[in-house]
């Protein structure tokens, strides 16, 4: 496979959470996390970054969503990364930093100090300036900081 960069046939898009590449995303999503639903609290003025998907020639091949949640650094609810997911054949081309670089963009233009992520591959997080709020917990999962300064 590819790096991502050098594909001419891959397309990264935003889209809103009522749209059809968005059910695709939660769909995709669902089949790695059972019981996945999209944040739906854009709809009630959260300000959330669109859902962004990572097309193939036409095919779905990654997505990335937002949510809100309890800021672990102050009390107040900020925007997480909510879902990262890519297909197996398209994991180590670049997706997944990809999508992670362009969550920043759309994220640091929001009202907050950092982006956070909780996820059991911190080392992809790490690998692209992330840094690990926490140790491991029972569950394999790290807590994740960007700092949008």
């Amino acid at each position: 496979m590819s790096n991502i960069d050098s594909l001419n046939s891959t397309r990264t898009l935003l889209c809103d959470t009522g749209s059809v590449l968005a059910q695709q995303a939660e769909a995709l999503f669902a089949r790695q996390w059972p019981g996945f639903e999209l944040d739906q609290s854009d709809v009630e003025g959260a300000n959330l970054p669109p859902i962004l998907v990572v097309l193939e020639s036409g095919t779905l091949i990654a997505a990335l969503a937002f949510c809100r949640y309890e800021d672990p650094q102050q009390p107040k609810q900020v925007i997480w990364i909510n879902a990262l997911y890519v297909i197996d054949e398209w994991r180590r081309c670049g997706v997944a930093k990809h999508l992670l670089e362009r969550a920043v963009d759309l994220v640091s233009t929001a009202q907050q100090s950092h982006l956070y992520a909780y996820t059991n591959v911190p080392q992809l997080y790490l690998s692209t300036g992330w840094q690990s709020l926490s140790y491991e917990t029972e569950s394999g999962h790290h807590v994740m900081a960007f700092d949008l300064a």
